[in-house]
């Protein structure tokens, strides 16, 4: 019995290990916006034309947070074609603290 439980949880861990790989949406990111920008973003004021980008599909916003001595806001972008461009604009945009590409999880089958 202790063999088939070590042969299961053996085979269970590679297949974490194999199945499960994080990767990053091409066509989306996670813009961290700054404290200055709080009543502008949950009055949800930002529009389309605040982002100054041509290929902007849409985007909504997900939270307020505040953690220890940070306050943010996060949103989601989302673009009409992928491209690596548009982490470098969102960054020089002057409401933007941070841009990071949005993480996918994807399970093997």
């Amino acid at each position: 019995m202790k063999k088939i439980f070590i042969v299961l949880a053996s085979i269970m861990f590679i297949m974490c290990l194999t199945g499960c790989k994080k990767e990053y949406s091409d066509d989306s990111l996670e813009l961290y916006i700054k404290l200055e920008y709080k009543d502008k973003f949950e009055n949800q004021e930002f529009t389309m034309t605040d982002f100054k980008y041509d290929n902007l599909k849409s985007f909504w916003y997900y939270g307020w947070y505040d953690d220890n001595d940070e306050s943010y806001g996060i949103m989601f972008i989302y673009l009409q074609k992928a491209g690596q461009k548009a982490i470098k604009h969102f960054e020089k945009l002057e409401f933007v603290k941070d841009v990071k590409k949005e993480p996918l999880m994807e399970i093997a089958s």
